[in-house]
C-alpha cells in the first residue's frame, strides 16, 4: 500500500467516524457513564474480544496476510471507539476517557493507557496548534520522557509558551547520535521542556516503515535515557501507526522467544487498549521480519 491509499483510508475511516458521532452522545467534560464504566482496560479480562477471531488471526500470520490481521482487528474494535470531538485530527479516539480523568484535565484528550508487562505507555495523537500550550503542560505532569515519530517542521514544543528553541539556550538540549552529524543528517534529536525529556526521531514516514539502521540508532538512544516510574509519551500524527509499530517492537525486544503465538497477543493486547495500533500491513511485516524472520530480511 502507498502512502496515499492509506492517507485516503484514514480519511475515509475519519468521515465515517464523523457520520457516527451525529448519532452518539457527545463527548466533553462531563464523562458519559458508559464511557466511566469502561475505564478499566481490558487487557487483563478472563475473555478480551480478540480470543474469537485469534485463530484466524494466527492463520493469516502463518500465510503472511498482514493486511488482513490489521483489517480483522480494526473492525473488531471500530465501534468501540468514543466519538470525535474538537480536539481530535483523525477518528483513531481512544475507547475511554481514562487518560483525561487520572490527570484531571478538562477536556477528552486524544490519548489511551498502554499497558504491557514491562512498561506502561500513553499513546497519543499529536495535539491540534490550538491545543499546543495544553499538551505540553498535560506530558510535564504525566510523564518524564515523549517519544516523537513525527519527523515534520509543525512542533509543540516551539509551538508552545513555556518552551525555549535551540537558539535560546535555556530550556531545551538538542542531542544527535554524533555530535558532528550536519543537522540535515540527523536521525534523531534529543530535547528537554521543564521537566520532560523528548526523543524525536526524524527519520520515519507517515504510514511507512523506517530504515533498520536509523531505527537501530534512535532505538538505542531512547533505551540509553533515564526513564522513572511515569508512563512514556508516545506519539506520531494520529497517534496508532508509527506509535503502535514502535511501542510494539519495545515490547518485543524485551522478550526472549517471540513465537507467532506471541506475536499475534501481544499486537491484539495493544488493541485492546487502542484501535488502528500498527496501522497497517506494512508496517505488521516490518516487524514480523524482525521477530519471526518471515520474508525478506
Amino acid at each position: 500500500m502507498t502512502g496515499k491509499t492509506n492517507e485516503d483510508d484514514l480519511s475515509k475511516l475519519t468521515q465515517e467516524q464523523a457520520r457516527n458521532t451525529e448519532d452518539k452522545c457527545q463527548t466533553d467534560q462531563n464523562t458519559p457513564k458508559e464511557a466511566e464504566d469502561r475505564n478499566i482496560a481490558s487487557i487483563y479480562a478472563k475473555n478480551p474480544k480478540y480470543y474469537s477471531i485469534f485463530g484466524r488471526l494466527l492463520h493469516y500470520l502463518e500465510n503472511e496476510n498482514y493486511g488482513a490481521i490489521i483489517t480483522e482487528l480494526t473492525n473488531l474494535y471500530f465501534d468501540d471507539q468514543l466519538p470525535m470531538t474538537e480536539y481530535d485530527i483523525y477518528c483513531t479516539t481512544p475507547y475511554t476517557n481514562e487518560v483525561s480523568l487520572t490527570y484531571d484535565l478538562p477536556y477528552r484528550i486524544n490519548a489511551s493507557f498502554i499497558r504491557t508487562e514491562f512498561v506502561t505507555y500513553i499513546a497519543c495523537q499529536r495535539p491540534k496548534v490550538k491545543y499546543y500550550q495544553k499538551f505540553v503542560e498535560f506530558a510535564n505532569h504525566a510523564s518524564d520522557l515523549i517519544v516523537c515519530l513525527c519527523n515534520d517542521q509543525e512542533d509543540y514544543f516551539t509551538g508552545s509558551t513555556c518552551s525555549s528553541t535551540a537558539d535560546e539556550g535555556a530550556g531545551t538540549t538538542v542531542q544527535t547520535d554524533k555530535q558532528d552529524t550536519n543537522k540535515d543528517e540527523r536521525v534523531y534529536v534529543i530535547e528537554q521542556i521543564n521537566n520532560t525529556k523528548r526523543i524525536k526521531f526524524l527519520r520515519w514516514e507517515d504510514f511507512d516503515v523506517p530504515n533498520r539502521e536509523d531505527f537501530a540508532q534512535f532505538y538505542d538512544a531512547y533505551v540509553s535515557m533515564d526513564k522513572s516510574d511515569k508512563p512514556v509519551i508516545v506519539h506520531c500524527k494520529a497517534g496508532v501507526g508509527r506509535t503502535g509499530t514502535f511501542i510494539l517492537y519495545d515490547v518485543l525486544v524485551r522478550m526472549k522467544n517471540v513465537t507467532k503465538e506471541v506475536f499475534i497477543d501481544e499486537l491484539c493486547k495493544m488493541r485492546e487498549q487502542r484501535n488502528f495500533m500498527v496501522f497497517n500491513g506494512a508496517q505488521l511485516k516490518w516487524l514480523a521480519n524482525i521477530f519471526l524472520g518471515n520474508g525478506d530480511k
